[in-house]
């Protein structure tokens, strides 16, 4: 009897060996970002997370500045603002949190955003303040607080202390208030909290959101090219997760579940489709169809799983390849 136990104990171990050599396991939350996401609105569709102080670390923070077309950081105008301000975005920025929240129509989300950071609240405010028409941005009062409410948009701003800066609805940011230095549950839905869980790294870069709210609006600009009528399937996407981690290469990983299985292998076919026609359009240089080998994607029922890691060399030699993929 104690034989038949230790074999069946020795045979499970092995098993749970093999599946976490095989599916690397999915990094757990911070503190820190778990009690951030509690005080997002929890009738939130859509969550997302960017640690800039990490990415800006990494060689790929450089090579997104110098692709600017116009890189605002070097102007007058942002001179001005630094000076004004004592802020620079381009150190002083930390962390941003973002959420998408269902809208008066469904394919117009609102944005609820907490952006982490260095900030001499006196000094932002008169600056904004100063460079604003008259009633463009009213000041609204709200305990220890003032919400900066901009004049005919639905969105407003205020700093909660000099790291918080919130953006939002004039109500999302009285909510966040409210709530804010009382550690609570999350009321996110038990839905959306199930699948930040499966979000791989979640350190750096990421997103889950139901597709529901923009599929819509990214289908309409791409039914402006004519072929991308391969692409129909993905009007059946229910939602995705996606996230990066960025040191010496980046690692990308991508997940999106389709109403079924059939339209899921569509859309794959479509994906593998268009992957070989980039491929084909780049068969003159060598190491850029090797670059494009290094995406890997794979279909598992309704789910369509996408992996790769690439370089720094790899990223600029597709970006510079980008006029020649077949997407017109």
């Amino acid at each position: 009897m104690k034989k038949k136990w230790f074999i069946l104990l020795l045979t499970l171990l092995n098993v749970m060996f093999l599946m976490n050599c095989t599916q690397p396991d999915s990094q757990p939350l911070s503190q820190n970002a778990e009690y951030e996401l509690a005080l997002l609105p929890a009738q939130s569709s859509g969550l997302g997370f960017l640690n800039i102080q990490v990415i800006r670390e990494s060689p790929f923070f450089n090579m997104v500045e110098d692709n600017l077309e116009e890189n605002p950081f070097y102007s007058e105008d942002y001179q001005e603002f630094m000076d004004a301000t004592g802020l620079d975005i381009r150190k002083d920025i930390t962390e941003i949190y973002f959420c998408l929240i269902p809208g008066e129509s469904k394919d117009k989300p609102e944005m609820f955003a907490l952006i982490k950071g260095n900030y001499d609240p006196q000094k932002m405010t008169e600056y904004i303040l100063q460079k604003s028409d008259d009633d463009e941005v009213v000041p609204v009062p709200h305990g220890e607080h003032t919400l900066y409410q901009l004049d005919d948009e639905n969105i407003a701003f205020c700093f909660a202390d000099n790291t918080r800066l919130i953006l939002g609805s004039a109500d999302q940011l009285r909510s966040w208030l409210d709530k804010s230095g009382k550690r609570k549950e999350s009321k996110i839905s038990q839905e959306l909290q199930r699948r930040i869980k499966d979000v791989r790294y979640k350190g750096e870069a990421w997103v889950s959101m139901d597709a529901q709210g923009f599929i819509e609006s990214m289908m309409q600009e791409m039914d402006r090219h004519a072929e991308e009528g391969r692409f129909d399937a993905l009007r059946s996407l229910q939602y995705l997760n996606a996230s990066a981690k960025f040191d010496e290469k980046l690692s990308f990983h991508g997940m999106s579940q389709f109403s079924d299985k059939e339209k899921a292998k569509l859309f794959h076919d479509a994906l593998k489709g268009f992957i070989a026609t980039a491929k084909l359009s780049m068969s003159q240089d060598r190491k850029a169809v090797d670059v494009l080998n290094k995406i890997h994607t794979d279909l598992k029922g309704d789910k369509i799983i996408i992996d790769l890691k690439m370089s720094k060399e790899d990223v600029e030699r597709l970006s510079k390849k980008k006029e020649e993929l077949a997407i017109q």
